[in-house]
Formats: C-alpha cells, structure tokens, sequence
C-alpha cells in the first residue's frame, strides 16, 4: 500500500466519510417533497458579502397542488412557471399544476461559513484596490470560518462542535500577470495561459474532533491557504468557492475499522515482538546445547577414525598373511594327498602280507605236526636197523623223498629268510614316518589353535567395531535430520526478518505524511535502524542458511558412505562368524586326526616289533633247514652203504635221530614264530586299514582346512577393502565433522546476534511504535467517538432560507468573489441571470468537486 492509501485509509478517509459531498442532490427516503436550495454568494475582494441570490427547487414524485412553504428570502420569483405565491411573513403558499417548483429569493442573511482574504505586496499589508496593475512579490491569505457552533454532549461531557461544512475553493491567476506560484496547501493545476489553486477543507472540524497538530498535519484539516506569486500589473484572480454540509453515506466506509485493526495490529506486533524475541533466545539455547553436544561428537569421530586406522593396519597385516596360510594348507592338501594314496597302497600290502602269513602258518602247522612221526620213525629206525637191511630199498626210497622235501623246504626257508629284512625295514621306515607325521600334525594342530584364536578374538573385536559404526550411522541420520528442522527454522527467521523490514517501509511512508520534523524523524529513525536490523538479520541469517545446507550436505554424503559402511560391516561380520565357527570345526577335526595319528604310531611300533620277532624266527628255521637238508643229504649218501656199514647206519642213524629232535625243536619254535608272525601280520592289516581310514579323515579335514583358509583369505581381502573404505570415510567423516562443528559454532554465534538484534528490536523499536502508536490511535478514537454526533448535526443543516416539516431538505453555497472593474449593477444582474445556467449546468464544477474528494 503506498503513501497515499495509507493516509487515505487511516485518517483522512475518516474526515472524508464524515464531510465530504458528492455535489449532487440527497434526500432521505421517508418524504415525498424535496426541497433543494442553492445559494448564490457574491463576495467583495476581502470576501464580504455583497450579495445571496438563493435558488430553490422543490420537487414531489406526484402533483405537489397546493404546497405550504417557509421562507425568509426577499423578492421570491417563480423561475420555471407563472404560479404567484401568497406570502404571509415567512409562510407560503403555492399553487402548482406539476410535480416540482423552481423560484429564487434574496437574503441579508449570514453564511455558514465565511471566507476572508488578505493582500500583501512586497511585505506589507495593503488593500485589494491600492494594488491594481502594480508588480512585485505578491501574498494572498484566505481564511475559512466556522459560523454554525453547537453545544452537545458526548461521553457525559459538553462539547462544542461545528456543523461540518466541506469547502472547496479554487483560484484561477492568469499567466501573464503572476509567475513562480505557490500554495501552502492543495494542488496546483499549471493549464498553460492559467493557474489552478483548488483548496479543500472542512473549517471547525480540528477543533470539533480536538485533534492534536501532529494529527491534524497527518489528516490536512488547513483552514488557511496562502498563495505567493511574483505579480506583473497585477488584476484580480478569480475565486469561488463551494460549502456543502452533505457526507458521504456511511455503508462505503467500512473501513473506518481500520483504526481498530490498526490498534489490533499494533498488539499483534509487538507480541509477535515478544515471539519473536522467545524464538530467537530458544533458538541460542538449542544452538549452543548443538555446539556443545556436537564437541562431544566430533570428538568421539576423531576416536573412530584412529580406531579405524589401526583396524585398517591389522587387517593389512592379517591379509598379507592369509596367502602364506593358504600356500601352507596347500602343501598340506598336497601331501596328505600323497600319503593317501600311499597309504592305500601299503595297506593292499598289508593284507598280502597277512594273507601270505596265514598260509606259511598253515604249512608250519603241518610240518609241526610232522616231526613227532619224524623222532618216532628215526627212534623205530635206530630200533630196527636189524630190519633195515632187508627193508633197503623202502628206506632209499623214502630217504630220497625226504631229501627231496628237505631241499624244498629249504628253498622255501632261504625265501622267507631272503624276503624279512625288507619286511623290517618296511616296518621300521613306516614306523619312523608316523612319528614323524606325528610330530607334525602336533604342530599342525597347535598352528589351527591359534588361527582359531586369532579369528575368534578379530571377531570379538570387530564387534565393537560393527556397533560403533552402526552409532555413527544413526548419530548421521540424527544429525542429518536435525540439520534439515535448523535449515527450516532459519527460513522461518528469515521471513520474520523480511517482515520486520516490510514494517520499517511502512513507518517510512508514514513519517513521510507528518510534517512534524521531530515526530517524521522519530519515525525515520525507528525505520532506519529497524530496516538496518532486518537488513544484517537476513545477511546474517542468510549466511547462516547456506552453511547449514553446507553442513546438510556433507551430512547427507556422511549418511550415505555411513550406510553404504554399515552394510558391509554386517556382512562382514557375518562372514567373520562363519570364518570363526569353521575354525572351530576346524581345531576340532585337527585334534581328530592327532589322536588317529598317535594311535597309529603306537600300533605302528607294535607292528615293527612283531616284524623283527619274525626275522629272529625266520633266522632260526633257516639254520634249521640247512641242517636238515645237510641230515638228509647224509642219510641219502649213507643209505647206499647201509648194507655193508650197519655200524656207520646205526651212528648216523644216531646223529639222524639227534638231528630229527633238532627238527622237532626247530618246527616248534618256527610254530611259535609263524603263529606270531600271523598275529602281527593280521595286526599290520587292521592297523593299516585303520591308517588309511585316519589318513582319508586327516586329508579330508585339510581340504576343510585349504577351504577355511581360502575363505579367510577373501574375507581378508574383502575386509582389507571395506576397511580402506572405513577409513576413507571415517577420515571423510572426521573432515566434515570438523566443517560441521565450525558450522555449529558459526551458528551458535550468529543465534546469538540474532537474540542481541532481536531484543534490541524489541526494546528499542517495536515498545516504542507500540507506545507512540497508542497514543496517536487513542486521539482517534476520541474522533470516532464524536463522529455520531457530528453527523447528526450536519443532517439537521439541511435549509438556509426555511424549510417546513413535512419536507426533506437540503443546501449548497455557491461563493464567487467579485472584482470592482466593472459596473456593480451589471455585475448583479448578470450573477441573477446566470442562477438558472448554473442550477441546470452545475455538474461539471460539482464534478470536479467530487473527483477531488475521490
């Protein structure tokens, strides 16, 4: 809303509801007789009157007849027709065939409102007549006067008030006798070969209303023009000016309210001052709590970016590691691979080897079983050497097919003797193998202990570590949230502040329209320093804005890398469990094969001591084999000579019966040692069996174990990576958690100026407006609690020649100033002349009266 509306609507467009005319005829409703009166003025130049010519216009929506009428004009005249009236003091009585009545009278009688004018040339005051056709600097002043006092009451209180009259005067100074015009008030209209000066005012309503100067500058209730001119042959400037007591009607000023709203406004302001200034301290508290609070979070992200360092060096070291783990579990795939199949092998021998036992312990058996029938032949040989001779060729024969067997025998002893030692050193190189392979599966069991170990505490740590970033995940929501309510709270401000400066252009166009200095200066000041205020609260607040988007920002990207984070720690965690329990498993399947191993070492050991028990018995048959071939080789080659040496047969049958116990000795023990060798060979078998079935378990379990360490090798890899990642966002993290911080002590101190300007606004502009402003509305107020009354009696100012009851009436006063450079008589004449021009052709100078009040 600019000056003029704002002038308008406050104060003015209460005196214009009250006073101002269309300058048309207005009548109530409730009669049907009309009487219109229009008084014609002529003025001398100091404005005393010369002459009232007073039309009349009476007029009734049917026939008026016979029409009783008051009035005190002098020399009536019917204007319109030739009805004569019948004149009795100041009664009337016409007789009118038609429906209205025109007729003008004279009158002596005083004006509602005088108008007086006073000359001065070159300083000095001087009379009208002694200026004529002189130059120099030339003043005019025109005075209005309230003549229509009343004595009222209002509020309980008497009080005077004047019947509001709206004046408008207007001068018309040709261009060629005053130059460099000027008026203290109005408007001033240049048309080239003339000068307008139209002057409105409503005399004697300043003090009907009591208004102060301050408020009477601001509404424009002059009662005085004065007009400066530099005149050359000066002549006199025509002036005429119009009275109406008529107002405005009252339905199309709904906006006197704004006096109230204003009032209501002014309340509204400086509680939203109050709001204001209660926003603006909530807002210091909650940011520095934020600062203070955000200290303690910057530093625990400082602590979680070193934590993060020395996770992302351990985990290095962990990766780096995890490839020779693999190569080793490699080798041990590989070779336990080979053992396997070795394994296998040896244990196909095994069962050869205890099937071949088994046979070599059936023939032993025989040949036991044999050797008592051997000493008990020998024993009847020796017996019956008698016999011998003639049973020769039986015994040849059967010595023969002894010596045969004891040479088969014997070839058979030298093979079992020949093949032992590789049997032994079987035994012993697969004896010394297991020790061996014991030895180390103890050391490959404490080496998974203690990668189980290590796996198992990287896991109790890491989850420390998962919930520290889950916090600082949630902690970048919460802060990213809270930036975003800050970022809408400054905006908030921003437009409180933007308002604040719509208030400082408005109190500019007010102080624009008092004229008091000091009152406009106030106001200015009050302005300025308020439009100053807004203008560093929105610089400030702006400022402010843009590093909490700043801040938003780089929250925003913490919360994403935060949650990008957060995910693969979980499943990195996740995969730590997995790594952790096939550790486990892993330990377990470990301490497995040690024990399978040490048992197979123990039976081992077994097996190689029942070895070399045989080759001790193998030893001994075959010593007793070549003696029995050598016996039997004997008793071949002494047979032929038995005949003829029966002593030599009877010693040899002597030494055969010596030898045939040694046989029967040598069978047994050879029993023993063929029962043992069986016994150790089926042992061999099932412990082989049993050394392959442990080997499978411990191959098995190393390929759990390559795949447990491949595992961890990936999970390493793929830990080394999300801990680069970790640590490239927490060292992003610690950054911007530095900007953060400045930004919230930034804004920490700007809410803090924000109060300081808030609450300076508070005192030292809002209090005060609030203060002034009440006071200046409390004087309207009392021009509104008059109103009424001033309304009421500018209704009963409707006649100015006399008016009777039954009729609604209502006046004008057309004042025109005269000069004396014609005849007075022509001069009278032609005013009385020109009443009828005028009544039938007065709209455009009352439309002219009418735009101006607009």
């Amino acid at each position: 809303m600019n000056n003029k509306n704002i002038k308008m609507k406050s104060a003015t467009l209460i005196t214009a509801a009250i006073f101002a005319s269309n300058g048309t005829l207005i009548f109530a409703d409730n009669s049907d007789i009309k009487k219109d009166e229009t008084v014609y003025s002529i003025l001398d130049e100091k404005g005393n009157i010369k002459e009232n010519i007073v039309s009349t216009w009476i007029k009734s929506n049917s026939k008026l007849g016979e029409l009783k009428d008051i009035s005190e004009l002098k020399n009536i005249k019917n204007l319109k027709g030739n009805e004569t009236p019948q004149i009795n003091g100041s009664n009337i009585t016409w007789d009118i065939d038609g429906d209205d009545l025109y007729y003008s009278g004279e009158s002596n009688k005083s004006l509602p409102v005088d108008l007086k004018i006073k000359y001065e040339l070159n300083g000095k005051t001087v009379e009208p007549s002694e200026i004529k056709n002189k130059s120099g600097k030339l003043k005019i002043t025109i005075s209005l006067k309230n003549n229509e006092a009343r004595s009222v009451e209002i509020n309980g209180e008497n009080r005077t008030v004047y019947v509001p009259f709206l004046t408008a005067v207007e001068i018309l100074m040709p261009r060629d006798n005053f130059k460099d015009i000027n008026a203290s008030s109005g408007t001033i209209l240049d048309e080239g070969k003339s000068c307008s000066i139209t002057f409105v005012s409503v005399p004697g309503l300043k003090n009907s209303l009591k208004l102060s100067n301050d408020l009477n500058k601001v509404i424009g209730l002059e009662e005085k023009l004065v007009i400066e001119a530099e005149a050359t042959n000066f002549e006199m400037p025509s002036i005429l000016a119009v009275v109406s007591p008529n107002t405005f009607d009252l339905d199309k000023l709904d906006e006197t309210s704004s006096v109230s709203d204003l009032k209501d406004s002014l309340g509204d302001l400086q509680k939203g001052g109050e709001d204001l200034l209660a926003g603006a301290e909530k807002l210091s508290e909650g940011t520095s709590e934020l600062n203070q609070n955000y200290k303690l979070f910057n530093s625990g992200v400082k602590s979680l970016d070193d934590g993060a360092s020395n996770l992302n060096s351990g985990v290095s070291k962990l990766n780096n590691s995890t490839s020779a783990l693999t190569k080793g579990a490699k080798d041990i795939n590989s070779g336990l691979s080979q053992l396997s199949i070795a394994q296998g092998q040896f244990s196909q021998g095994a069962k050869s080897l205890d099937s071949g036992a088994s046979k070599l312990d059936e023939g032993i058996s025989q040949l036991s079983n044999s050797t008592p029938a051997l000493s008990k032949g020998t024993s009847d040989l020796n017996n019956g050497l008698s016999q011998l001779s003639t049973s020769q060729d039986q015994f040849s024969q059967g010595v023969q097919s002894i010596d045969s067997g004891a040479e088969k025998l014997n070839v058979g002893v030298n093979q079992l003797s020949s093949s032992t030692p590789e049997l032994t050193k079987g035994a012993s190189d697969l004896n010394n193998g297991l020790s061996e392979l014991s030895s180390s599966q103890g050391k490959l069991s404490q080496g998974i202990a203690t990668y189980v170990g290590n796996v198992s505490q990287i896991y109790n740590k890491y989850s420390e570590i998962n919930s520290g970033i889950n916090s600082a995940y949630s902690g970048s929501k919460d802060l990213v949230n809270g930036l975003s309510q800050g970022s809408g709270g400054i905006n908030d401000l921003i437009d409180s502040a933007k308002n604040a400066s719509g208030l400082a252009d408005n109190i500019t166009s007010v102080a624009a329209s008092i004229e008091d200095e000091n009152l406009k200066n106030q106001l200015l000041g009050i302005s300025k320093e308020l439009k100053g205020i807004s203008s560093s609260q929105q610089q400030g607040l702006n400022t402010l804005s843009s590093k909490i988007n700043d801040a938003y920002k780089g929250a925003a990207t913490l919360n994403s890398g935060l949650s990008n984070l957060s995910s693969g720690s979980s499943s990195f965690y996740d995969s730590l469990a997995k790594i952790s329990s096939a550790g486990s498993d892993l330990d377990s399947n470990a301490s497995k094969i040690k024990n399978a191993t040490d048992t197979i070492y123990s039976r081992s050991t077994a097996l190689s001591q029942g070895v070399n028990k045989l080759d001790a018995g193998v030893s001994e048959l075959s010593k007793g084999s070549n003696e029995l071939k050598k016996g039997t080789s004997q008793l071949n080659d002494n047979a032929t000579k038995l005949k003829s040496a029966t002593d030599t047969i009877y010693t040899g049958s002597s030494s055969l019966l010596e030898g045939a116990n040694k046989v029967d000795k040598g069978t047994s023990e050879l029993s023993k040692a063929s029962s043992a060798l069986k016994g150790g060979a089926y042992q061999l078998s099932e412990n082989a069996t049993k050394l392959k079935s442990a080997t499978d378990t411990i191959y098995n379990g190393s390929g759990a174990l390559l795949y447990g360490t491949m595992q961890l090798n990936t999970g390493a890899t793929q830990l080394a990576k999300v801990s680069t990642q970790l640590k490239k966002g927490t060292t992003e993290l610690s950054t911007n958690s530095t900007k953060i911080l400045k930004g919230t002590e930034d804004l920490n101190s700007g809410a803090k100026e924000l109060y300081t300007g808030t609450k300076k606004l508070k005192t030292e502009g809002l209090d005060k407006l609030y203060d002034l402003g009440n006071e200046k509305l409390s004087e309207m107020d009392g021009i509104l609690e008059a109103t009424d009354k001033i309304i009421e009696i500018s209704n009963d100012y409707d006649n100015y020649g006399g008016i009777t009851e039954n009729m609604e009436g209502n006046v004008k006063f057309i004042m025109k100033v005269d000069d004396n450079s014609s005849d007075e008589t022509s001069n009278s004449a032609n005013q009385k002349e020109k009443v009828n021009t005028e009544e039938k052709n007065n709209g455009g100078f009352m439309n002219w009266i009418k735009s101006i009040l607009k």
